[in-house]
Parts: C-alpha cells; structure tokens; sequence
C-alpha cells in the first residue's frame, strides 16, 4: 500500500484497518472465541429473571423504606438509594424490554441480559460485549464510544478482584475508625504498552496522563490501602478522563464481580488487550483440560497476544498447538461440522502468520488447506450466513497471496469470489451493516487489481458500489465511528 509521507501513522492504521474483513471482526477483537464465532445468536425471554428482579425491586422498596426511618446518617443514605433502586427495577421492563437468557455468539457461553434491548453487556467467558435487539445477541459494534468508561479489561494484579473502595467519612468518629483499621499497603504502578492515538478517537495524542485510584483490600484486622497508578494514557487535545481503574461485573451468570480498567472506546479497549500478554484471559477463570477445545481457544489467544507483541516465534508455536488439537478433535469427530471449522481457524492463522513472516509459500499452502474445509462446510450449509461468509473470507486470504506474489489475473479470480458470496450475503441481509460493509472491502480489492492491471473504467465501477454502500451506512449510522471512517 502506497502512502503519503506526510500522512500520520494513525491514519495509515485506519485505511489498512477498514480494508480487511477479517482483521477487523476476527483479528482486532481480541479475546473473542474464533472458534466459535456467529453473526448472531437467540435470546430468549426469562420469566424467572423477570419474577427474580421483581422479587428483587419489592426487597430493596422494603428495606429502603425502614432504613430510612433511623437516625443513622450512613443508614438513612444507603435507604434512599435503596429506594430509587426500587422503581427503576420495576420499570427497566419498559425502557429495556423484557428480560431473557441466551449463549454468546462469540464463545457459546451464558448469559442473561436484564432486557431484550440491553446493550453493552459483557460475557466474562471471553470478555467480549454484547448488544440484544430482535430477539438476538449479537457483537458490540467495534467502533462504539460510551459517554462514560464501561468497555472493561483486566489488570495483571490476580489479588485485585475483591477490594473495595475507601468509603466516605461522615463524621470524626468514622475518619478515626478508618484510621485505625487501615494501613498503607504501598502504590503499584501500571505502565503498559499503548496502542497509537488517543484513547478515545485515535486521534494524535497531545498529552499523556497518569490515572491514580486509591483501593482496599479487606483484611480480617486491617484492610491494606493500596494506591494504583496507570502511566502515559493518550489523549488528543479534546479528550480527558475517559480510562479509569473500576470494578467490573459482567452478565454471565454466576460470574464474580472483579477488578479491571475502562475505557470509552471499545475499538480502543480491544487493541489494548491484544497489546499486553496479561489481557487473554481473566485470571480467574478455571483452565482448560488438556487436549480439549477450551484449550485450544485458550491457545490461540495466547498466540494472538505473542503476535501483536511481535512475538512471531512464540505465537507460532502457540498456533501450531492448536492446530495439533483441532486435527485431532476433527479426526473423532468428523461430523461436526464445529470440529471442522475450529481446524480451518487455526490453520488460518498460521497462514496468516506465515504471510507476516513473508512465506508466502507455507501462508498459500494454510489457506489452501482451511478453503477446502470451508468448501464443504458451505456446500452442506448453503442458507448459513457464518458457513457462507467463512468462504469469502478464505477466498480473500488466497487473493491477498496471489496480489503479494504479483499474480493480478488469479487475485482478480478469488476476489470475484468474495464478491459474489458477499452480494449474496448482502442481499438476503439487507439490514445487516456488516454483511454491506464486507461486500465494500470486496468491491474494493477488486477494484485495487483492475486499477493495478490497467482497468481504470472496471475499476471505477467497482469503487463507486462500494462508496454507494458506504455513504448509505454511514447517513444511515451517523453515530457509528467505523462508518464514518469508512467513508473517509
């Protein structure tokens, strides 16, 4: 790719970001199961959540309604926050719809989301976020940005999942009480590696910031205060306080609130954790049985994580691991057609890291390999979205190779490949942002290689559907970060 000199680097990242479909939905997203990846997935209504919260908004009314009949100041404030607890549990049926259970698209895992239309819900099982509407659960779009910190990602401190915060003293008595129960336990410092550009809108920074949080840690005798200080957020000249140290609670059922940063920007969040090593997986999740499927997507992570470090070496050897086990779990299972598509994953990212490396002889022969599994996951799935798209995505991969090797009549093959799935897709998706977008990426890789091969007027075809789509996502989503770069 061509770039102007003087162009910065964090715009050079958005144009290579916004033309791949694979980088953005299965390489930028970073702790999300591959594996087990859907466009989207059933959620269905819970009358027992409903009659929980129900039960639920009537003890907190109850109890909120004594409480504030007392003397105690402390007592009496903690009442009337139980109290306006109370009417927004009984009325969020209205504002979020009724509330449901269904598993992640991303990882299979459960969760419960307190409305039919909640948003922003985080699945612990493989930290991605959620968003429900039409009775389906389906990705956070990747380009979100909160008006406050909610994107959740962990810390590398184990011990952090259960503190609490210093409270506020009401009185003298309270601030000697503290005093005497709490003892400094020394300041930890976070200083991890960034992605470029400003936390929240990429932008070029202007300023770094240190974040500090005061903790506790509760103790039988003493809790132990600990200050936590995160060194060098970027921020461009319009952005501040938008990355926090915060509890982090999550709708998976059964899950532990734990400890962890936030950010605004979620695009942002998901680049963060590919950066640092600590980020694959919560520490507190239970490990995998060896030779298992968790313990390949556990695998993988870890290889996604050494990649981006610009550990080539170590995440080979981390993908070849997985490779080892989804040949095997295909072998005794040669009907799943999961099994089958767990192995054209892995053996996709190889070929990926191959082409990094600049083999592009061993990157051609992975793809090779994952587009005949995907080739018959398609022909006995051919109404299924994920199986469809699968292909395309594979057919862009080999494109991409026969482009890097100067091969500009085969790429022109593979990537009319891709657009004929994704003009398909698109079709029978109308609604569905991402199935357009894919087909824009199509429309202008091939447009990439009739320019390349002297075909301007073909080529200017193939641009101009592509920015037809895009001006329509992005006048349809005028919200939507990624659409509006798109169109840049």
């Amino acid at each position: 790719m061509q770039t102007n000199p003087k162009t910065a680097p964090w715009q050079v990242e958005f144009r290579v970001f916004k033309e791949s479909k694979y980088s953005l939905l299965n390489s930028l997203l970073p702790r999300v199961d591959p594996h087990m990846s859907q466009l989207e997935t059933p959620l269905e209504t819970s009358w027992l959540l409903l009659a929980r919260n129900l039960t639920l908004a009537a003890g907190l009314g109850t109890g909120g309604y004594f409480m504030v009949q007392t003397s105690e100041t402390v007592v009496v404030i903690i009442g009337a926050c139980m109290l306006i607890s109370s009417p927004a549990l009984l009325l969020m049926p209205l504002f979020m719809g009724l509330p449901g259970r269904g598993s992640c698209p991303e990882c299979g895992g459960a969760i419960e989301a307190q409305g039919s239309r909640a948003t922003d819900m985080l699945c612990r099982s493989c930290v991605t976020y959620l968003d429900a509407g039409g009775g389906k659960l389906r990705r956070t779009n990747p380009g979100s940005i909160a008006a406050l910190p909610i994107y959740a990602a962990p810390t590398p401190w184990d011990d952090l999942n259960l503190i609490v915060f210093p409270a506020i003293a009401f009185s003298a008595q309270d601030k000697i009480q503290d005093a005497l129960t709490t003892k400094s336990a020394g300041t930890r410092v976070m200083d991890p590696r960034w992605p470029e550009g400003c936390c929240v809108c990429n932008g070029p920074p202007v300023r770094f910031d240190t974040v500090m949080r005061r903790v506790a840690k509760p103790g039988t005798v003493f809790d132990k205060e600990i200050t936590l200080l995160l060194k060098d957020v970027p921020y461009c000249a319009q952005h501040k306080d938008s990355v926090s140290f915060d509890r982090v609670s999550s709708d998976t059922p059964g899950a532990e609130d734990g400890f962890g940063l936030k950010f605004r920007a979620l695009a942002f969040r998901n680049k963060f954790m590919k950066m640092n090593p600590w980020c694959f997986t919560w520490r507190d999740q239970p490990q995998a049985p060896p030779g298992s499927r968790d313990q390949s997507i556990e695998t993988t992570k870890r290889g996604d994580a050494l990649r981006e470090s610009g550990d080539l070496a170590g995440a080979r050897v981390c993908y070849e691991q997985s490779v080892t086990i989804d040949e095997r779990l295909a072998r005794d299972n040669p009907e799943s057609a999961q099994a089958q598509r767990d192995l054209s994953i892995s053996q996709n990212k190889l070929g990926d890291l191959a082409r990094d490396s600049g083999d592009l002889a061993h990157a051609k022969s992975f793809y090779e390999q994952s587009l005949a599994l995907r080739k018959r996951l398609a022909a006995s799935a051919p109404t299924n979205a994920q199986a469809q798209r699968d292909l395309s995505l594979s057919y862009e991969r080999l494109g991409n190779i026969a482009r890097d090797e100067g091969n500009l009549a085969g790429a022109k093959v593979r990537y009319e490949q891709c657009v004929a799935i994704d003009e398909r897709l698109a079709r029978d998706k109308a609604a569905s942002p991402p199935a357009e977008r894919d087909l824009t990426v199509s429309y202008n890789k091939l447009g990439d290689v009739l320019s390349e091969s002297g075909d301007h007027a073909n080529a200017k075809i193939r641009y101009s559907q592509s920015l037809e789509i895009r001006q329509r996502l992005a006048r349809d989503n005028p919200a939507n970060t990624e659409a509006q770069r798109d169109l840049s």
